[in-house]
């Protein structure tokens, strides 16, 4: 991959670019300023489905769960 740039994503969202950015070895920054897409963003770039943070916010999984 030619060029060491760092993608800016001004409206983050629910963090697809920033999947793509980490899928191909890309250096990201993202903004979000609201509080639930920015978790829903977290939670997809560290590999944590919508079902497994559901799960987690009503206790029935733990830390190992996600490594």
């Amino acid at each position: 991959m030619s060029g060491g740039g760092v993608i800016l994503d001004t409206f983050i969202g629910s963090g697809t670019t920033a999947v793509a950015c980490k899928e191909l070895g890309r250096n990201y920054i993202g903004f979000e300023i609201n509080p639930e897409y920015y978790k829903i963003a977290v939670d997809r770039v560290n590999g944590i489905s919508v079902k497994d943070r559901k799960l987690k916010e009503q206790g029935q999984l733990d830390l190992f769960d996600f490594l």
